[in-house]
């Protein structure tokens, strides 16, 4: 781990996290996951991100850091944060609910066979007008995760992962 190992840097972390043989430290395994971000690994994001929405090994729980770790997963095209954040949308626990988004992520969770997905879309799609329908399609048919799984990612302290491009 202390040689930039990503996967060595997440068990690291998951240790720290859970008490195994180092004892459980918050910090630590912040510290650690979040290096593991560094090195792009996609564990390190949903570690980092279920710290924070669990409120796990001694952290607060913190909605905005759970919304900036979701995002990244989802757009990185983890099917499980995708429906996450479509849930997000939906319910509008990040600020006002937006449909549009809520179909978006439903749809893209749907294209990769997601029975779940493809219920909720269609649910949500009920309160909709078709020419937005239409549009949320369209952007969902031209996204491809592989730009995003190419990327690396970087913290910046407490603002969560940006993506360099």
């Amino acid at each position: 781990a202390d040689k930039g190992n990503g996967e060595a840097q997440v068990r690291l972390g998951h240790m720290f996290r859970d008490g195994w043989v180092v004892g459980k430290d918050a910090g630590e395994a912040l510290a650690w996951s979040r290096k593991a971000v560094w090195q792009g690994e996609v564990e390190a994001l949903r570690a980092v991100m279920d710290l924070y929405a669990e409120g796990r090994a001694g952290l607060p729980r913190d909605k905005e850091e759970v919304r900036r770790y979701c995002l990244a997963l989802a757009e990185r095209g983890d099917l499980t944060a995708q429906l996450m954040m479509g849930e997000r949308f939906e319910s509008g626990v990040d600020g006002p609910a937006d449909a549009q988004q809520a179909y978006f992520w439903y749809t893209l969770a749907a294209n990769q066979g997601s029975r779940l997905g493809a219920t909720l879309r269609d649910e949500t799609a009920r309160g909709m007008q078709a020419r937005q329908i239409a549009l949320v399609r369209e952007q969902a048919a031209g996204w491809s995760p592989s730009a995003w799984a190419e990327a690396r990612w970087i913290a910046f302290g407490d603002t969560g992962p940006q993506l360099l491009r």
